[in-house]
């Protein structure tokens, strides 16, 4: 995909998407040149519609927004040869644009697609949905339901919901198999991992990436009150590693998981299950941009 024209691009702007100034994003692309095309998707069925009747008239598609923005976008690009993935990150957290080395710089990111680099990475599925950073059940999921009914978006929104969740939420039960396999548990948190992060950079699993072909199950029991502080701040560094409190189990392979738990979030984004999960990867099907 060398060679990349401006023409050849499309912007695709989510304009709830965090807490920054989407104005500024369209105005900054209008000065750079008019050849580059927008589209400003207030809703999922704007940006569905709009989207099939743009595929095809575009290699590179950005993504403005955070990691919903970009998981709404897996099923167009992915095993497609002609088409890549890049972000414009204006989320709340951010974590597979943070993952990728994208950074809220317009002209450095059309510079990089211009150039036409690409790299190729997995995509994992939970359930039928594809989802490239994260998806998770217990916990990390109570926070993504409490944070979706928040009026306030960004990082200190996020923390609010999370301690909030700390202080009510109660473990569960699960059981998670595969070929190879068989662990059974009980959990505050189960987190399938294509990257290292969450978003925030808070590193959740340290030693997943994105085109490994493999993804990282994250099994946590409840951190006691008196080691939270030590945990978040290990979370933060990056420094977590095997405990009493957490679990890494990694495969190359589809994994069942069953579980007392009927909520799960992909991407960060809430869903509902009937407390069974199916996880499988598509390795190197979708190509993003290099910001190398």
């Amino acid at each position: 995909m060398q060679n990349t024209e401006k023409k050849d691009i499309l912007f695709i702007i989510n304009p709830h998407a965090g807490r920054k100034n989407i104005n500024f994003v369209v105005k900054t692309l209008q000065r750079i040149d008019k050849d580059i095309q927008y589209i400003l998707a207030n809703d999922l069925q704007t940006f569905e519609k709009e989207l099939n009747k743009q595929i095809s008239n575009h290699k590179v598609f950005v993504a403005v927004g955070g990691d919903g923005t970009v998981n709404a976008l897996i099923k167009y690009l992915i095993n497609k040869e002609d088409k890549a993935l890049a972000i414009l990150p204006f989320g709340s957290g951010n974590g597979f644009a943070n993952e990728l080395g994208f950074v809220s710089d317009i002209k450095l990111l059309i510079k990089q697609i211009s150039r036409g680099e690409i790299i190729n990475i997995d995509v994992l599925e939970i359930n039928k949905n594809f989802f490239i950073n994260l998806a998770g059940i217990g916990f990390d999921a109570a926070v993504a339901h409490k944070f979706q009914k928040s009026k306030e978006r960004g990082f200190t929104s996020y923390i609010f919901s999370t301690a909030a969740s700390y202080f009510t939420y109660k473990s569960f039960k699960a059981c998670i198999t595969s070929s190879h396999f068989k662990i059974e548990g009980i959990y505050q948190m189960i987190s399938i991992a294509n990257t290292r992060q969450f978003g925030n950079n808070a590193l959740i699993s340290p030693a997943s990436k994105a085109f490994d072909g493999k993804f990282e199950i994250v099994l946590m029991e409840r951190i006691p009150l008196k080691e939270l502080f030590s945990f978040v701040y290990k979370l933060f560094k990056g420094t977590l590693k095997e405990s009493k409190y957490i679990h890494y189990v990694s495969s190359q392979e589809a994994v069942v998981i069953e579980a007392d738990c009927t909520k799960y979030h992909i991407d960060g984004d809430p869903f509902i299950s009937n407390g069974e999960y199916h996880v499988a990867i598509n390795k190197n099907s979708l190509k993003v941009i290099n910001m190398a």
